[in-house]
């Protein structure tokens, strides 16, 4: 044996005497060490990535009445309340005659408004029909499902911000959707 044996056998019977027995575990115990399961990992990553995923589509895709105002000509649409609505603006309720007479007068003294179209829940469902994602959704909605509203052309150039802050505040509308504000459709000022 070496020098450097003898003195490392010597240290170790050293600290072995003074190491109370209780405190030493036996040599085959170890710890229970956290592991991962390849599979666990890859499910919960393709989870997230779907919910991520989903996130992302929603708030990025209009739905397919949105989307279809760019398809039928149209530049902005006025949503009607429809009862059952939970836009705080409709209460619940369904906009009433005088709301929707009120509301087209208004709009047809807007010298910003070159066409003005009413599309009832029939005509909006057929439309839904028409359109690719629509199909999918009118195999559980019905026409009494459809929202009415406005569909309105504006003029070439002109903002929508005055015609959308004025009759968004009317009785009767749940919202508007201006449909030339995707990106880079027109320029940002006229978006509003």
């Amino acid at each position: 044996m070496s020098i450097i044996e003898d003195r490392l056998r010597d240290a170790l019977d050293g600290v072995g005497s003074s190491v109370a027995p209780l405190e030493l575990r036996p040599l085959g115990e170890t710890r229970r060490r956290l592991r991962f399961d390849v599979r666990y990992v890859a499910g919960a990553a393709a989870v997230l990535g779907m919910v991520v995923g989903a996130g992302v589509f929603m708030v990025r895709s209009p739905t397919p009445v949105e989307a279809g105002g760019r398809a039928f000509g149209v530049d902005v649409t006025v949503f009607l309340c429809t009862r059952g609505s939970a836009d705080h603006a409709c209460d619940g309720r369904s906009a009433t005659p005088t709301q929707l007479e009120a509301i087209q007068h208004y709009l047809t003294l807007q010298p910003e408004v070159r066409s003005i179209v009413f599309e009832g829940q029939t005509q909006a469902f057929a439309n839904l029909q028409g359109s690719e994602e629509g199909e999918q959704l009118a195999k559980v909605l019905g026409p009494a499902d459809m929202t009415e509203s406005f569909r309105l052309t504006l003029r070439a150039g002109v903002s929508s911000r005055a015609l959308r802050d004025q009759v968004g505040g009317m009785p009767g509308v749940s919202r508007i959707v201006d449909h030339r504000c995707d990106p880079g459709a027109i320029p940002a000022e006229q978006c509003g």
